[in-house]
């Protein structure tokens, strides 16, 4: 009678520690379940407010495209605008690895910029400039590559120094342009104040023959050309 009783004792002892454990085991499985879940919601709250940063982002590039588009229709003949908007980059889980702020240059559509001819220079009265591909209404050169253009307008400045002996400020824009008046000193002062002249001081045009070309083409076309077209070269060109 005793052993019975002794082994219902140790079989109760043994369920209990059983149930005592098994209740232990998913106590401690909901406290998992509970931080787990706990742990998505933060992460849902971190990607919604990710991609409000991100709609954000793409609105304001949205708002610089339409600006650029306006610019772009509209043109300049001064200077190229820039719009600037922000490049967002995410990763496969929708997190941002980059907010970078880019300048888009917006395009101008002067005349210079249409006919590849950042000096405006004349057709020849005779033959035609090398790589000219035409001559819009007005008589201004068309040319097939920016290179070809800048040649031809070098080639003229140096044509001021050696065959009619100009080499001031003035005389070249009294030749070069055909504005009077206010226009005309209007461009004058451009160029000596970014060359650091006076308008009737005199200077070597094949000594700085890339810094007036920089100048010019800026002010002509409103838009500044790669360093490597203004570098110091020996320019021979020939009229075909």
């Amino acid at each position: 009678m005793f052993k019975r009783i002794t082994a219902k004792l140790d079989q109760a002892i043994t369920w209990s520690r059983l149930i005592t454990t098994c209740a232990i085991t998913m106590a401690f499985m909901l406290v998992m379940l509970v931080n787990c879940y706990t742990v998505l919601l933060q992460e849902r709250g971190k990607t919604a407010e990710l991609r409000r940063q991100l709609n954000v982002e793409n609105a304001k590039l949205e708002h610089a495209q339409k600006q650029i588009n306006a610019l772009s229709k509209r043109g300049t003949t001064q200077r190229s605008t820039k719009a600037v908007h922000r490049a967002t980059l995410l990763d496969e889980n929708g997190r941002i690895l980059k907010v970078d702020i880019q300048e888009v240059p917006v395009k101008v559509n002067t005349l210079a910029i249409r006919n590849k001819n950042p000096l405006n220079v004349k057709t020849p009265h005779s033959g035609k400039w090398r790589g000219q591909i035409g001559t819009d209404k007005i008589g201004h050169a068309i040319f097939d590559t920016w290179e070809s253009g800048i040649r031809a307008a070098a080639y003229t400045l140096k044509n001021y120094e050696a065959r009619h002996g100009i080499c001031t400020v003035d005389a070249i824009v009294s030749r070069f342009c055909e504005a009077e008046g206010k226009a005309k000193q209007k461009y004058v002062d451009y160029i000596c104040r970014r060359m650091g002249l006076q308008p009737l001081e005199t200077f070597s045009i094949r000594k700085r023959l890339p810094e007036l070309l920089k100048v010019m083409t800026r002010y002509e076309s409103g838009q500044t050309f790669p360093e490597r077209f203004y570098l110091p070269y020996d320019i021979v060109t020939t009229i075909s």
